[in-house]
C-alpha cells in the first residue's frame, strides 16, 4: 500500500506552465465513434484491485489569497434537479475533447479521510488555464451528485490568455466526501503571471505525477492532446485528456451570472455545463459500479454514456 501523503511531501512544484487545452472537434474521430458498453466491457474484464492511502493535502503557496465561494454561487451548482440534467442531453460541440477507456489497466482504488477504499477520481489543472476553467463548473455540478464538495474558492483564468478571465471555482483548499469515489485534485499554477509562466499553487504529489505522466501520454491519448491541461483520470479506466465544453460560452458572466444560469436549464450555457456534467458523471458510474442508480441509469447519464467517442 502506498502512502500518498509521504509521496506528496516528495513532490516538485511546477516550473513552467503547461499548455491549456482547446476544445477538440469530435468530427476528425467519427471513424473511432464505438458504443459505451465497450467501456463496460473493458471494466468486467479488470479482476485486478491497485489501492493506495490517501491522506492530507497538497501543500500549497504562501503568496496567494483564497476567496472563499458564497453559498449563492455554490448552491445552483451543487443542487441541480435531476430534470435539468435529463434535459441536457445534447449540446453544440459537447464533449469537445473525447473520454477514452484505456483498456486493460487495474482499476484504481484509494483511500478517502475517512478511510473508504474508494474508485479515484484525479483532476489536474492550473487555475491560469481558461479551459480549467469551464471545465470545474462541470466537474462541481457532477461530482456533486455523487458526495459533497465544502470549501470551495473563486478564481479567474489568466487575464492574458485566451477566454480572458473566465470566471470560475477552483479546488485549492476544497474538500469533498463521497460515499461512491475518492476525489483529488492539483492546481498547479495561480493566475498570477510570473516571468514566462505563473506564481506556483499546489505542489503535485508523486503518485499522481506517475499518473499524469502515464496516461497524458500515448497510447492512452492521443500524441496531439498529451501534456495540456485540463486532464482528468477515472481510476485508470477512464481518461478526459481535454475540456468537454469551450470557455467560450462563460465571457462577460460573473460568477453568480453562470451559477443562476443553471436554474434555467434551456440556455445554452446550461446546456453545455449540464450537458458536459452528464458526460463526467458517466465516466464515474462507469468505475463506481453504477451507483447510486437515481444517478446512473438517469436519461441524461445514459444519453451521454451513449454518444461517448471511444478509441
Amino acid at each position: 500500500m502506498v502512502d500518498l501523503e509521504k509521496s506528496k511531501q516528495k513532490s516538485r512544484t511546477v516550473a513552467t506552465a503547461k499548455k491549456s487545452r482547446a476544445v477538440t472537434g469530435q468530427k476528425k474521430r467519427r471513424s473511432g465513434l464505438i458504443g459505451w458498453s465497450a467501456v463496460a466491457a473493458v471494466l468486467v474484464a479488470v479482476g485486478v484491485i491497485v489501492v493506495v492511502s490517501l491522506s492530507g493535502s497538497s501543500e500549497s503557496s504562501s503568496k496567494y489569497t483564497f476567496e472563499k465561494a458564497p453559498a449563492s454561487v455554490v448552491d445552483p451548482v451543487v443542487n441541480v434537479p435531476l430534470a435539468s440534467f435529463n434535459g441536457a442531453t445534447s449540446a453544440p460541440n459537447v464533449p469537445g475533447a473525447p473520454l477514452l477507456p484505456t483498456k486493460g489497466q487495474d482499476i484504481l482504488k484509494v483511500k478517502n479521510g475517512v478511510g473508504q477504499t474508494l474508485p479515484y477520481v484525479y483532476y489536474d489543472g492550473s487555475e491560469h488555464c481558461p479551459y480549467c476553467a469551464a471545465q470545474r463548473w462541470a466537474i462541481v455540478a457532477a461530482l456533486a451528485r455523487f458526495g459533497t464538495f465544502s470549501n470551495l474558492g473563486l478564481t479567474t483564468s489568466s487575464a492574458v490568455d485566451v477566454y480572458p478571465s473566465t470566471n470560475t471555482f477552483t479546488f485549492w483548499k476544497s474538500k469533498y466526501v463521497s460515499d461512491y469515489i475518492t476525489f483529488d485534485s492539483t492546481e498547479n499554477l495561480t493566475n498570477i503571471v510570473s516571468g514566462n509562466s505563473y506564481l506556483p499553487l499546489e505542489k503535485r504529489s508523486a503518485f499522481n505525477t506517475k499518473l499524469v505522466d502515464k496516461y497524458d501520454n500515448p497510447p492512452f491519448v492521443p500524441e496531439s492532446m498529451k501534456g495540456g491541461w485540463p486532464f482528468m483520470d477515472f481510476g485508470n479506466q477512464v481518461i478526459a485528456p481535454g475540456p468537454t465544453y469551450s470557455p467560450a460560452y462563460l465571457q462577460g458572466m460573473t460568477w453568480q451570472e453562470i451559477a443562476d444560469s443553471l436554474k434555467h436549464p434551456e440556455t445554452p450555457v446550461a446546456q453545455q455545463i449540464l450537458t458536459a456534467s452528464n458526460y463526467l458523471s458517466a465516466a464515474v458510474c462507469a468505475i463506481d459500479g453504477q451507483q447510486p442508480a437515481s444517478v446512473c441509469t438517469s436519461s441524461g447519464v445514459r444519453a451521454a454514456a451513449a454518444k461517448i467517442p471511444l478509441k
